[in-house]
């Protein structure tokens, strides 16, 4: 082990600790959850608290007005306090140094200390806001709600510790890691059962909010303990080589037993945790019914025991598609549900026994066990379940292989699957389509081919709307026909060239002098058939048909696929998303019939100049693309274990040049589309310019647009409902005026927000402005969500029941289901 790891061991509480307290940011997959590590209590929410406590509409409609300022408050406490912890933090990061950077810095003992402080004082106005709100509730309910207001508040508050308390406590003890109440939420309990399983959780939830915030308080000792340690050995004084050498001085064993003896009330808080969660579990066994009993404990595993019994319900799960074979016999599906059935019987009876070893385990580790370079006394007995687990699964598949054909063992393993949702395109080319026997890929040509649709826009511009259809539909027929041709041959000859290489496949080399030769032979064969085809595309324009528009349309269409190829193949361009937008590709998705004749010609003018301005760029990034690909593959793909370090050093600052050259170039192309969309829209009318800028800003910004939480479609099914009282439509379309309003308003903030992100230099770490601009971001995004669902809401409090029941996304969906199923 290196004398890095040891030392990043020892202070690694101090360390996550800090980091973890830092604001935690969403990524692009979690958008639309609010940017700190503790989330709000959300519309979803309440309307859940709603239905747990039976109110009525007139009690809905006070708490959400109530929620206004709830909200408001979170928001101004992220504005100022967050922000103000978020310079704290990005400031302590930077001048902190690295290991990997050979220089680090510990920072004062008063600005740790600060810090901490001022992330738990921000905790705690948090719950406050929160214990406001409940407060403010608690006024609207009756006497026989307020058992399940206090149950929501207790879980409201425990669930603010999921992070980073419980992912920092689940770093020590694994045993955390499943997530009990979440379970029992998405769980189809039937009443009674809901009933008898919070008469267990409830304790529990109680007991866990004890113990979380005393791993709170034992984790901030210890780090009183690490700082000043820190003081006494005088660390901050010492630059990395003097530390460096400290260490062999006795240095190493002196942190290695701090850790092991300080680290125990940790540990031991941590292990009581553990125990709670799986004794919970196993106290709700005998109310949830055997087949919830199952599948909790298959989960539990998965994210607790995961190295020595995840298998067993990926195990468990052959049976359930084995049963689903289209040719499995009725006396084939009785038998694998009576090996299923043995299956999860030997299962249940290992589980609590797997559970008591990795608990036992894992109840107080020292820093060498936590490394991996001292056992512990219980690792027999681990390996002894983890044994068992896989036997248990190995049986199961032996089951499978006595109870199933051949020819349905290779469906169910995957070996002859067919994916009989492709397109019509995808299956007549996949009929010649040859797997690489190296990396069972298949292989295209560089080059897409072009659409129907593009065609389609290629016939409106050029005035072709009077020739037969049946003529079009034959040219483009030939021309898909001679491409799929030469796709297949591509693939095969490929496929074929790099299995004659030696060394399996070849290096990197060998493969590109390969691939290269073959594209030199066919691209010139596909040019040909596209010539081709506008060859014969000529020869049907009308007489009055500009001479140079149809190759003016050519060079825009080439162009946009060629930008296209290169944006999806290459991840750093993409933060550049104006770069992404052809405006030759706007123009000809324009249906011409829409545009006078004045604002035809303006239109093709600008793709034509667009065309010549364009073409010096879209050859000079595509070139750095090809280059920075090809230092990628010597980098990272075949080959790559024998590059020597002075070798890899060179290639890799190529690269980082090449990525450089490719987003000054992406700069340059967006600055170009920015300048020729302004130029278009200043000289259309207003109605007709909105268009193009609803266009150009949607191809720009898709994320921004992106959002499947609309509450559009149930206030359009609302409002054809028959029945509504002239009161009803008249309350409903006030609302819909006003959440249409208030949706546009927050879109267009976000759409600033990244308009300005994308003129601002990406570094790591990032600034605080960034980092600033990208929660604000995230917090319109949040608003938007939530108001889409405060308007389903409101909607409800207006509709009966009845009313409710028809409408797609209103009420509870599960339920209306389960009805139309009886």
């Amino acid at each position: 082990m290196s004398i890095r790891t040891r030392i990043n061991a020892t202070f690694v509480l101090l360390a996550v600790l800090t980091s973890l307290l830092v604001p935690g940011f969403v990524s692009e997959a979690q958008a639309q959850r609010f940017p700190f590590l503790i989330q709000p209590v959300s519309i979803e929410d309440l309307g859940d608290l709603a239905k747990e406590l039976e109110l009525s509409r007139e009690q809905q409609a006070q708490m959400m007005q109530l929620y206004d300022r709830y909200q408001a408050e979170y928001e101004q406490l992220q504005e100022r306090d967050v922000s103000d912890l978020m310079d704290q933090g990005l400031a302590m990061g930077q001048s902190m140094g690295s290991w990997m950077g050979g220089e680090i810095n510990i920072p004062a003992r008063k600005d740790i200390e600060e810090l901490l402080d001022l992330a738990l004082e921000i905790y705690d106005k948090f719950n406050r806001i929160d214990k406001e709100y409940f407060d403010s509730i608690n006024t609207l309910v009756i006497e026989e709600q307020l058992p399940a207001l206090e149950r929501a508040r207790r879980r409201r508050k425990l669930s603010n510790y999921i992070m980073p308390h419980f992912m920092l406590a689940g770093r020590f003890n694994e045993g955390i890691g499943f997530n009990l109440l979440d379970w029992i939420d998405r769980t189809d309990l039937s009443p009674e059962q809901v009933a008898m399983v919070r008469q267990v959780t409830d304790s529990m939830e109680s007991r866990m909010l004890y113990l979380v915030l005393q791993f709170q308080d034992d984790l901030f000792k210890m780090v009183e303990q690490v700082l000043d340690l820190v003081d006494e050995l005088g660390l901050r004084e010492m630059d990395m080589q003097q530390m460096m050498q400290l260490m062999g001085q006795g240095l190493e064993e002196r942190l290695r037993a701090f850790f092991d003896e300080n680290s125990k009330s940790i540990q031991k808080t941590i292990e009581k945790m553990a125990r709670l969660n799986h004794q919970t579990a196993m106290q709700i066994r005998e109310v949830i019914g055997d087949e919830n009993w199952v599948q909790l404990t298959f989960e539990f595993s998965e994210s607790s025991y995961n190295e020595a019994a995840g298998g067993v319900q990926r195990g468990d799960r052959r049976f359930d598609r084995a049963m689903k074979l289209e040719d499995a016999t009725d006396e084939q599906i009785l038998m694998l549900e009576s090996a299923q059935s043995d299956y999860r019987g030997r299962w249940l009876v290992l589980f609590p026994q797997v559970a008591e070893a990795f608990q036992d385990q894992r109840a107080y580790r020292t820093s060498s066990q936590m490394e991996g370079d001292a056992g512990t006394s219980q690792d027999e007995r681990v390996d002894r379940m983890g044994e068992r687990a896989k036997d248990l699964v190995a049986s199961g598949d032996t089951s499978l292989r006595g109870i199933l054909t051949t020819e349905q063992m290779e469906l169910l393993d995957g070996e002859n699957k067919k994916d009989r949702s492709r397109s019509r395109w995808s299956r007549r080319r996949s009929r010649s389509e040859t797997p690489d026997p190296v990396t069972g890929r298949t292989y295209s040509l560089p080059i897409a081919p072009m659409e129907p649709a593009s065609v389609e826009q290629f016939s409106a511009w050029l005035g072709l709307q009077d020739v037969d259809e049946s003529v079009l539909e034959s040219l483009y027929d030939q021309y898909s026909a001679n491409y799929d041709s030469l796709s297949n041959d591509y693939d095969s000859r490929l496929t074929e060239g790099y299995a004659a290489l030696d060394g399996e496949g070849g290096n990197w080399r060998e493969r590109r002098k390969v691939r290269r030769a073959l594209q030199e032979e066919m691209l010139p064969k596909l040019k040909q058939a596209e010539d081709d085809f506008f060859t014969d595309m000529a020869m049907v324009l009308p007489p009055e048909t500009r001479p140079d528009l149809l190759d003016q349309i050519r060079v825009s269409h080439d162009r946009a696929r060629r930008r296209q190829k290169i944006w999806n193949g290459n991840w750093s361009l993409r933060g550049s998303t104006e770069g992404t937008i052809d405006i030759g590709e706007i123009v000809l998705a324009i249906d011409p019939e829409t545009l006078d004749q004045e604002t035809r010609e303006l239109m093709v003018g600008v793709m034509i100049e667009y065309n010549a301005a364009s073409m010096e760029d879209i050859d000079a990034i595509e070139k750095s693309y090809d280059r920075v690909k090809g230092l990628e593959s010597q980098l990272w793909g075949e080959g790559r274990d024998s590059l020597d370090e002075d070798l890899r050093q060179r290639l890799y600052e190529r690269w980082e040049a090449g990525r450089s050259k490719m987003s000054e170039v992406a700069a340059s192309m967006a600055e170009t589309n920015r300048q020729t969309y302004e130029g278009i829209v200043s000289k259309m009318p207003e109605d007709r310019a909105m268009v193009i800028q609803d266009m150009y800003e949607r191809k720009a910004y898709p994320d921004v647009f992106s959002d499947d939480y609309l509450a559009d479609e149930q206030i359009q099914a609302t409002l054809e409902l028959e029945g509504l009282t002239t009161d009803q439509r008249e309350r409903i379309n006030d609302l819909a005026l006003d959440y249409r309003s208030d949706y546009r308003d927050l879109t267009t903030r976000i759409l600033e927000g990244a308009k300005g992100r994308q003129k601002v230099q990406r570094s790591w770490p990032p600034s605080s402005d960034s980092m600033k601009g990208y929660m604000k971001m995230e917090q319109l995004r949040y608003r938007r969500r939530q108001l889409s669902d405060q308007t389903r809401l409101l909607l409800e409090i207006e509709l009966t029941d009845q009313q409710i029941a028809m409408v797609p996304g209103l009420g509870d969906e599960q339920s209306k289901s389960d009805e139309q199923g009886s």
